[in-house]
């Protein structure tokens, strides 16, 4: 009982974090699609979660001339 009580309190304290407005969070799988976006994230870039999560994260923040030139 004690350990699970441990376990959910630092659980309790990541979620606080990751959630935290100051602290930007944006998380991508394997192939570049965003998985996780944080309030803070929401706060820097303007983006509802509903919006990014599940889209390639440079297409969504950069116009596709910018992409070009990174990958040339």
């Amino acid at each position: 009982a004690i350990a699970n009580s441990s376990y959910q309190s630092a659980n309790n304290q990541l979620n606080a974090l990751l959630n935290s407005a100051y602290v930007s969070f944006i998380g991508v799988d394997l192939t570049g699609r965003i998985s996780f976006f944080n309030k803070g994230a929401e706060a820097m870039l303007g983006y509802k979660p509903e919006e990014v999560v599940g889209k390639k994260s440079p297409d969504i923040f950069h116009v596709p001339e910018e992409i070009a030139a990174k990958c040339a």
